[in-house]
């Protein structure tokens, strides 16, 4: 594992993606001290206060997984966050597609680029902005929490970032010897909202339902109450309200 530390970039994913040209090794991983332009889902950028929290970027190499089971590289990096962080506080859980939360609060977000070559993956770029020591937040978010905030402990980030590394790898490592089964069954069980009725928004309006799990290939399965029926859907295509 290499970890290469820069002062100040844009976005640790677009600084890897330009990177990775030079046939960077897995698992080469960029920290950045400040990232202004912090990457996430749907164009949302990621706020983090220099020096505070942790962003970062992991490089890495799933040639040994098929394109359909892509949605698996994020299964293990969310387990692996997801462990050191319940090392240290309660109620942490997995909300699809890769965001971190404690309780109804997100203290991390995941942005995950895969590159397709021929019929498998060439490469993934991990992108992890996940909040330590910051305790304001002044974007406007609407439900950001820190480690810190909650535990009222400050962290050294050095040794916070060994431990979540070294976490996702011992998951990465179940994935890549076959042990898909394990890894559904602990994200199943971690997942944001399982079981439980909850408001939703999919294109045809509002509606309660209940998440049952994520299928094979990432997408959401919910159940509708009033029609008592089953619903995939994929990132986009539904969203939370309630």
């Amino acid at each position: 594992m290499k970890i290469i530390k820069l002062d100040k970039v844009a976005s640790t994913n677009v600084y890897a993606a330009e990177q990775i040209k030079n046939k960077l090794p897995e698992w080469t991983v960029f920290v950045a001290g400040a990232q202004p332009e912090g990457k996430g889902q749907q164009g949302n950028s990621w706020e983090s206060e220099p020096g505070k929290n942790l962003t970062f970027s992991i490089v890495l190499r799933p040639g040994f997984l098929p394109i359909p089971q892509q949605y698996l590289i994020s299964k293990v990096v969310c387990l692996g966050i997801e462990k050191v962080l319940s090392d240290r506080v309660q109620g942490v859980k997995i909300k699809w597609p890769n965001d971190i939360y404690i309780d109804d609060k997100k203290i991390c977000g995941i942005l995950i680029e895969n590159q397709i070559m021929g019929m498998s993956l060439g490469s993934s770029i991990v992108g992890i902005g996940i909040n330590i020591n910051q305790m304001q937040f002044g974007s406007g978010a609407p439900n950001p929490i820190s480690l810190k905030q909650l535990t009222k402990v400050d962290y050294n980030l050095d040794d916070f970032l060994d431990k979540l590394l070294k976490s996702i790898q011992s998951f990465y490592d179940k994935l890549r010897s076959g042990e898909i089964e394990s890894i559904n069954r602990k994200f199943h069980d971690k997942l944001y909202r399982i079981g439980e009725w909850h408001r939703f928004k999919d294109e045809g309006g509002e509606f309660a339902g209940r998440i049952e799990g994520v299928n094979e290939i990432g997408q959401l399965v919910i159940t509708h109450q009033t029609r008592n029926e089953q619903k995939e859907y994929h990132f986009k295509e539904v969203s939370f309200i309630r």
